[in-house]
């Protein structure tokens, strides 16, 4: 038996290049050329294998499905009111499970993408063009206790103030007078129809400082979805070990929202906060409490009341050029 004179160590590269000539060449090469290099044919052969640029797939293969297969789970699905695969497993006795399965998580797909481009072309968005404007406010629940976040929806500056237990009507007396304290009393408070944010001290409050409550929709937090968003920031900060009012501080120094051209909501009050005076509260107060007025007049429902004193309020804040609203892609 012939044995190697000496041991050569090549480059990954050198095996690399004599690898993927193997696999082009010729039947006999490999013999020829591990004579050449002095290694044993079993090296080339896993020169040649570690070369390999296309992985050899692994796993099942592709399961091709009928279009009578198709059809016959879709009409299943759908008289069975739309359910998971299960039941229709259970139905469907002589169709193959992983086919079912794979038929309806491509049916709710295409039905939820459905679903989504409605709601993006129903959905209408309001953007504040002043910050000091417009504040919305939300109760939330930590572990150590209840907080209130408020949210200016001009310059997206986020705070929390903690309560004494559950959130009442006292603690957003006392967030109202802090602000007040402050200078900085908005023109329109946003909340949630939750007795905390709507009691009669609270309502009280608003017109003796001439503030327009704007209440959303019983059972739909879409309308206060801006405070939901900087609830939920701070809870993540929360989560993370920081307290409340640290990742509030974090948020507003540090946060750069698209919205405000890349810029912290504290740089961009610093460039944009302007303090409303008496008499621009004066005048507006008094256009939107004539305009809802106006808008209820006739009105006896209860859920369309409040629908009526929405779209009036809107209105009357796009009159004074605090906001514009977008349905879809398009301004309303």
């Amino acid at each position: 038996m012939e044995t190697r004179s000496q041991s050569l160590e090549y480059t990954d590269e050198f095996k690399s290049k004599i690898g993927l000539c193997l696999r082009g060449a010729p039947r006999g090469s490999q013999v020829r050329i591990a004579k050449i290099l002095d290694v044993t044919t079993r090296t080339l052969r896993s020169w040649k294998n570690a070369c390999s640029s296309a992985p050899k797939k692994r796993g099942r293969k592709k399961t091709e499905v009928a279009l009578q297969e198709q059809l016959a789970i879709a009409r299943e699905w759908s008289k069975q009111c739309y359910p998971g695969s299960r039941p229709v497993i259970n139905a469907l006795k002589g169709q193959r499970s992983r086919v079912i399965r794979l038929v309806i998580k491509g049916l709710k797909a295409r039905r939820k993408g459905r679903f989504d481009r409605v709601r993006i072309e129903m959905r209408t968005s309001v953007t504040v063009h002043k910050p000091g404007t417009v504040l919305t406010m939300d109760g939330a629940t930590i572990e150590k206790g209840d907080l209130i976040v408020y949210k200016d929806r001009g310059s997206l500056r986020i705070e929390s103030q903690r309560c004494d237990g559950s959130v009442k009507a006292s603690d957003t007396l006392r967030l109202l007078a802090k602000l007040k304290a402050t200078g900085r009393l908005p023109l329109v408070a946003m909340s949630d129809n939750g007795s905390p944010f709507c009691a009669g001290a609270v309502e009280g409050f608003y017109g003796d400082n001439q503030i327009i409550h704007l209440k959303s929709l019983p059972r739909v937090p879409q309308h206060n979805g801006s405070c939901e968003n900087g609830v939920g920031e701070v809870k993540s900060g929360v989560n993370h070990g920081l307290e409340p009012e640290e990742a509030c501080r974090r948020l507003n120094q540090h946060r750069r929202r698209q919205r405000l051209d890349w810029k912290t909501p504290i740089q961009f009050e610093q460039e944009n906060l302007r303090a409303c005076t008496d008499t621009e509260r004066s005048k507006f107060y008094n256009a939107t409490r004539t305009a809802i007025s106006d808008a209820v007049l006739g009105i006896i429902s209860a859920k369309e009341i409040r629908k009526a004193e929405r779209e009036a309020i809107f209105q009357t804040m796009e009159r004074f050029g605090l906001i514009t609203r977008t349905r879809g892609h398009q301004r309303t």
